[in-house]
């Protein structure tokens, strides 16, 4: 704004000092004539000056009105951003897989090895083992005595969650003696 006024108010010494030169008794009237149009020319120069300042300041304004509306279209779509926004929490509580217990008990007098699903277990003659956290739902088992082999082929059986399983190893029955008369 500082640059519209100085030109403006030089303008107007020029003028007020245009009847001082008339006056002056000194100067000729080709040297009062030529200065007049000196000033004249500089005050010219002076509002060309003003006119490309006053463009200048309507291009800015114009520039500034439509970053204001840029604004102000860039908060009206974050308040839809925000208004929409949907927040949601949730949580996961992790648990346990549902196991049971697979009891077996030998009452053979040789060891046995039980298998479970493939995985065997050694139980001593005369002992009792504890298979604890085997999977609930299905499985198979196979029992095995020391020098017999095999003495229970493979079966399937299901276990239910915080279920125990007994297995009990039995030795043969004694054969029976047949008397003859």
């Amino acid at each position: 704004m500082r640059r519209l006024v100085r030109p403006l108010g030089l303008a107007v010494a020029l003028l007020a000092t245009m009847p001082v030169l008339a006056a002056d008794p000194e100067l000729s009237d080709k040297e009062k004539l030529d200065r007049i149009l000196r000033d004249m020319q500089t005050v010219k120069s002076d509002l060309e000056k003003l006119n490309t300042v006053a463009v200048q300041v309507q291009a800015t304004t114009k520039d500034l009105r439509e970053l204001q509306k840029r604004m102000e279209s860039l908060e009206q779509a974050m308040e839809r951003l925000a208004a929409s926004r949907v927040r949601v929490s949730s949580s996961f509580t992790p648990t346990e897989p549902a196991t049971g217990t697979i009891m077996v008990q030998n009452r053979y007098s040789v060891p046995v090895t039980v298998f479970v699903n493939g995985q065997q277990y050694p139980v001593p003659s005369f002992e009792t083992r504890r298979i604890a956290g085997v999977p609930a739902g299905n499985f198979r088992y196979e029992v095995q005595a020391e020098g017999f082999g095999v003495i229970q082929p493979a079966v399937p059986r299901s276990l239910n969650a915080n279920e125990t399983f007994s297995i009990f190893i039995n030795p043969p029955a004694a054969p029976q003696l047949m008397l003859v008369q």
